[in-house]
């Protein structure tokens, strides 16, 4: 019955769910909903009895679309998906796939090239290595999607607890806009809290000054002191994280796959669990660039409600653009 969750019923051409009632053909294995099937009133593939064969589950178009490919199909030293009919030996690499077979090639194009970090999207590591809690490199390199050459050889280095002084630069560099980027919502929002926070004394001041007309820190001295540890605070947290981000996102990595491999069936093709990492993984232009505009809504509201408020703050400042100071 599990084989059946995820595909179409014959019937209804929906997907099935683990909660709903199936019932399945004795003969041919096919699977139905119990509504369906009784509407029916028989089982659909006569054909199939007749020759005794088993019925396939048909999936999803997309999640034969977003599918890994079999193991077998990847090269397993530099992780190239291999055409059909590629031969014995690896066209990217050189590397032996499988002994020759009749018809086949036995010498390779070239000679077996070292791996190369830079070129496979693997980082030069064999497709099937476990970088911690069982999961293979080609299944981070499907969950990573972005920049896996990158990725995969440090998080090597974190699954054998090697020591290693880190740098994301692009997390220093966009903060939390990395980490939006890398569907790591909780880090972002973190991280703009403490931007938030470093910036709460230019904050206040300014608001303080379009409600009241005067500033909030009447002491000069303390509002500079003031705003400069919450900008050094906020320069540190970014310094801090851009140097936490890629172990920030091993983790990451880690308890999504292990969420995904505990909702998928087992007895479903490795292309279900493959689809699951390639739609749940990967980055999201979206989320920053909702997140940017909510932000920009957000101030923008802020700003014009107090301006409503107090219009004769307008007013001021008209006349000081007309006087030109």
């Amino acid at each position: 019955m599990a084989l059946a969750v995820g595909s179409y019923c014959p019937v209804c051409k929906q997907v099935m769910g683990e909660e709903e009632d199936l019932v399945v053909c004795p003969l041919c294995g096919a699977t139905y909903h119990r509504a369906c099937y009784q509407e029916q009133g028989t089982c659909l593939f006569e054909e199939l009895h007749q020759k005794g064969e088993e019925y396939q589950p048909e999936y999803p178009k997309k999640v034969a679309e977003q599918a890994t490919p079999p193991e077998e199909s990847i090269c397993p030293r530099c992780g190239v998906p291999m055409p059909p009919g590629a031969g014995a030996f690896c066209p990217s690499c050189g590397t032996m796939l499988h002994p020759p077979r009749e018809g086949e090639d036995d010498r390779p194009v070239y000679e077996p090239l070292p791996p190369d970090p830079y070129m496979s999207p693997l980082g030069g590591l064999e497709a099937g290595a476990d970088l911690g809690d069982g999961h293979k490199a080609s299944e981070f390199m499907t969950f990573v999607h972005q920049n896996t050459p990158y990725y995969l050889l440090r998080f090597d280095r974190f699954s054998k607890k090697l020591p290693l002084m880190d740098f994301n630069f692009s997390a220093i560099l966009l903060g939390p806009v990395y980490f939006l980027y890398r569907k790591m919502y909780v880090w972002a929002g973190i991280l703009m809290l403490t931007f938030f926070l470093g910036s709460l004394p230019t904050l206040l001041d300014t608001f303080y000054y379009l409600i009241h007309g005067e500033e909030f820190f009447q002491n000069a001295d303390l509002y500079q002191n003031l705003s400069m540890i919450g900008y050094l605070f906020s320069y540190a947290m970014r310094f801090l994280f851009g140097i936490l981000a890629n172990r920030l996102y091993y983790r990451h990595c880690i308890r999504r796959m292990n969420k995904l491999r505990a909702e998928c069936p087992k007895d479903l093709p490795p292309q279900y669990y493959g689809a699951r990492l390639a739609s749940k993984g990967g980055v999201s232009t979206k989320a920053v660039i909702i997140t940017l505009l909510v932000l920009f809504a957000v101030s923008f509201v802020i700003v014009s409600l107090l301006m409503g408020i107090y219009p004769q703050m307008i007013d001021h400042y008209m006349n000081l653009i007309s006087t030109g100071i």
